[in-house]
């Protein structure tokens, strides 16, 4: 573009952005309270500059020029920047500065002609709470000065003044003298000399004010630019108002105060509430916050916080929201809604759920002095995954639990993640009190910043109450290895080596460490190929005691069978799988009473059930064992002995075909929960399928000739035989179908696809039911 000469009668105020031509900071006392809400810019020809295009230097040059001959008027553009401190606000536009981004294309280049028009640069403040600090400091960077002082040949003079205005109307006053260009000193780089930077006061009377304009204002004296092909003007004022307003003054948080003489206190919540922090505090110290959905109005349901260990205290409980009405929050000695808890109509009756809130991977399951210890991921307040504690539960019997107080909470440390316990029988940690074992859990904690360590917590009460070791962490191996994956710590004892083992997911597998004392850990090898939630343990081989080999596997269900010394595993077979479907992360039971039995309970990965106060449930418990198969030593899964506990009424069927079968099942279509046991053979002469289904949902799909059953290749281990034996537990959210004794179990979300209810269909009405049996189930909350 040719530039042309600007005559000196009708000069305007060139307005060009070039970086680092101001830096206005302030300074209040309470620097974070201060915030940037608004930001309004005169810009002229925006359409040429806008997309991000960085108006600089002399291509800026060329934007101007443009505008002058267009002679497009200004115009406003807002633009809201929020959350950020006035004390970042940077008015130069450089690369590094705060809101570059911001101001790349938001530069005013804005003309008016005549000699004395006033061009400004606006800044508006809060000074609400910051009555002594009232000072403005300011800096110009000489360098953009350099065509004024005479280097380049220009003999323009401006004057630079500061103004205030108190709120958002009236005049703007002077603050202090004029300054003008005459007076900036060169530099040899973009920081400003000293006597580049002026100081303002502001008056007494700004104090406490909701909103103070400060406004530059850049007033023509004389003088022209200096025009030529080698000689282009770079001083710049940008045209911008920027208001700047500290938050409203907050109301005072909404307060319940108490003395606690209960065991609860009840929440109430509303499922679409909004989420709030709450935050229960002792003295001034925080003991227990967490987020949840309260209302004001009518709740949804309760949820409950166990504060029996602060009984007689006097407790402050406070909101993030100041308009929550705390006194709908009560203590009591009985849990809000337990007298119709277990009854929901979407709880499940025979899978493990926790009373109110999210679960997922079972922990810490151990067997000690007659109770079966589960213990799990769990969030108690809300149904979602957050914050993770550790739930507890205990049975007598594998099936009925009872669910105890959260066992550990978040800490300092971070979110408590999935681990193990143990019996330490020969107290080798120095934990038992009065020659009692005590318990001891693993966990990994994790600080939310990716930095996962292993802890523990022990017991000496049956695990009724958890202390954590006071030397946490007791295994921090990420900076070794160079991975911030390492979780998930399964630890057992090793007779044979007489040590403590802990089978750790890092990296790309399994890491097997041994400590003497559960507090020092030795790392002794790696096998990779497995992801979370390992497991490692010994098993018979077809009930052989003197056979035994060792299994072990990821969270997924892979597994491999081989050998293990106590510090390195090696492999017999390839990875394996016996499961599909959702269930993960099963983790078996240490101390068992019988050291060959081994009992395994996995989380229902992604069953849920909405609209309940409660998410996710636990699969039914499992046992496994190892089986010599035409193709090798292979894992059985299969539903406990104690099953049978739950039996119901009980129906039995010899010898039928499809459609006798389907006519027989139809006054079992609502019944839940259930359990089905059939075997079933196949006269299929083509390669149809043959389905078993449940209201649209197949439970099992089997085609023998092509030795597929649910779309997984499977071989039976007779290879000729054209039966399997199946077997299915069914409840109010979950499906879950073993094959042949549990040499491969199928789980699953319950669906509802349509309403026809149970049926097994071919298209050639070849299939037979050689047996059936069908039995009703007890609820396992009965008891």
């Amino acid at each position: 573009m040719k530039k042309e000469s600007i005559k000196k009668s009708t000069i305007p105020i060139l307005l060009l952005f070039v970086s680092n031509f101001l830096y206005s900071q302030i300074k209040p006392n309470n620097l974070s309270s201060i915030k940037i809400i608004e930001s309004k810019t005169y810009l002229q020809s925006f359409d040429e500059i806008k997309g991000g295009i960085y108006p600089s230097g002399w291509g800026a040059w060329n934007v101007v020029a443009s505008a002058v001959k267009t002679g497009t008027n200004p115009r406003v553009i807002e633009v809201n920047i929020k959350d950020s401190d006035i004390a970042k606000l940077n008015m130069g536009g450089g690369a590094n500065t705060t809101l570059a981004s911001v101001y790349t294309f938001n530069k005013a280049i804005g003309f008016k002609n005549g000699n004395q028009t006033d061009y400004g640069i606006y800044t508006a403040l809060n000074t609400e709470g910051i009555p002594n600090n009232r000072r403005v400091n300011v800096s110009f960077d000489a360098m953009i000065m350099r065509n004024l002082l005479g280097g380049d040949g220009g003999d323009l003079i401006l004057a630079l003044a500061l103004q205030y205005r108190i709120g958002d109307t009236g005049s703007f006053i002077n603050l202090g003298e004029t300054i003008r260009n005459g007076e900036f000193q060169k530099t040899s780089g973009n920081e400003p000399a000293a006597s580049n930077r002026f100081s303002f006061e502001l008056p007494e009377v700004c104090s406490n004010k909701s909103i103070v304009h400060l406004r530059w204002i850049t007033k023509y004296i004389s003088g022209s630019y200096p025009v030529s092909s080698n000689n282009i003007p770079s001083f710049a004022i940008d045209n911008f108002e920027v208001v700047v307003k500290a938050p409203a003054p907050e109301k005072e948080p909404s307060l319940l105060k108490m003395k606690l003489k209960d065991n609860y206190l009840n929440i109430p919540v509303s499922m679409a509430g909004n989420i709030k922090k709450l935050d229960i505090k002792i003295g001034g110290k925080t003991v227990r916050s967490f987020e949840a959905r309260f209302t004001n109005e009518k709740p949804d349901y309760w949820i409950f916080t166990d504060v029996s260990q602060f009984k007689g205290k006097d407790i402050e409980v406070s909101s993030s929201s100041v308009d929550d009405n705390l006194t709908k929050i009560y203590q009591s000695g009985k849990i809000a809604g337990i007298d119709s808890m277990y009854k929901e109509k979407n709880r499940p009756q025979v899978h493990y759920t926790s009373m109110r809130g999210w679960l997922n991977d079972p922990n810490g399951l151990v067997y000690h002095d007659g109770e079966y210890h589960l213990f799990y991921q769990h969030y108690p307040y809300d149904t979602r995954w957050t914050e993770i504690h550790w739930g507890h539960a205990v049975s007598k019997d594998l099936i009925h639990w009872r669910e105890l107080p959260v066992a550990l909470y978040p800490d300092e440390g971070g979110m408590i993640f999935s681990g193990s316990a143990v019996v330490d029988n020969n107290n080798t940690a120095g934990f038992n009190k009065n020659n009692k074992p005590s318990m001891v859990v693993f966990y990994t904690s994790w600080n939310r910043k990716d930095i996962q360590t292993q802890c523990m917590a022990y017991s000496s009460d049956d695990g009724r109450t958890w202390t954590k070791y006071d030397q946490n962490p007791i295994l921090n191996s990420g900076e070794k290895l160079n991975t911030v994956q390492t979780r998930d710590p399964k630890v057992f004892w090793h007779e044979p080596s007489k040590k403590w083992v802990m089978v750790l997911y890092e990296k790309d597998g399994l890491s097997i460490y041994n400590s003497g004392n559960l507090k020092n850990w030795n790392y002794q090898s790696h096998i990779a190929g497995f992801y979370e939630c390992p497991e490692l343990y010994e098993l018979p081989v077809d009930g052989n005691i003197k056979n035994k080999k060792w299994v072990m596997s990821g969270g997924s269900g892979v597994y491999m069978v081989g050998n293990f010394d106590g510090k390195v595993f090696i492999p017999e077979s390839e990875r394996l799988n016996y499961v599909k479907g959702t269930s993960y992360g099963g983790q078996t039971f240490n101390n068992m009473e019988d050291p060959n039995r081994r009992v395994q309970i996995s989380w229902g990965k992604g069953i849920n059930t909405k609209g309940s106060p409660f998410n996710q449930q636990m699969m039914f418990p499992t046992e496994l064992t190892l089986r010599t198969t035409r193709s090798g030593v292979r894992l059985y899964s299969y539903p406990v002995k104690e099953i049978e506990k739950l039996y119901d009424q009980k129906h039995v069927y010899k010898n039928i075909t499809q459609n006798e079968a389907n006519t027989i099942l139809k006054k079992f279509n609502n019944e839940s929960p259930l359990r089905l046991k059939f075997k079933l053979a196949s006269r299929i002469t083509t390669t149809q399928a043959g389905t078993f289904s449940l209201n649209g949902q197949d439970l099992l799909k089997v085609d023998l000739r092509n030795s597929f059953v649910n779309d997984v290749f499977y071989s039976p281990s007779d290879p000729t035989s054209l039966e399997i034996d199946v077997d299915i537990i069914i409840d109010k959210a979950s499906i879950e179908t073993f094959i042949d004794g549990g040499a491969f179990s199928f789980y699953n979300q319950k669906l509802m696809k349509n309403e026809e209810g149970f049926r097994f269909h071919s298209w050639t009405g070849g299939l037979e039911i050689k047996d059936m049996y069908i039995y009703t189930l007890k609820s396992i909350w009965e008891e």
